[in-house]
């Protein structure tokens, strides 16, 4: 389910801020992820950008902010969350698939969890 601000708080906040939720579930792991599309903080009235926020510590959770409709390089993903390198690919490959709008997975074997690398090799 997608809302914006505009449903949730009646207007007045950020209403260009769209969000998503769900469980994204590659290769056997488990990921509740909140992502969308928000206003540069520095440029509110610039371009929006992509975050995804991974909720994996009992309330908490870590977020990425992306260009939208750009690659994310799993690496990058773990610089900004610090979650080592096979849930950075799952969170990159979850990012990339919802905001690059030409990826093609099977270009970035190297890239991918195991669960996702083993399905399409």
């Amino acid at each position: 389910m997608i809302k914006t601000t505009e449903d949730i708080l009646g207007g007045g906040i950020a209403t260009k801020t769209t969000i998503g939720t769900g469980i994204f579930t590659p290769g056997g792991g488990r990921y509740h992820l909140i992502w969308g599309h928000v206003p540069d903080i520095n440029d509110p009235d610039g371009p929006l950008k992509f975050i995804c926020t991974w909720m994996n510590r009992g309330g908490g959770g870590v977020t990425v902010m992306h260009q939208i409709g750009t690659f994310c390089h799993w690496t990058y993903a773990d610089e900004k969350m610090g979650v080592g390198e096979e849930n950075a690919k799952a969170i990159a490959h979850f990012i990339n698939s919802v905001n690059f709008f030409d990826y093609k997975p099977e270009k970035h074997l190297a890239d991918l969890p195991r669960g996702i690398k083993g399905a399409l090799s």
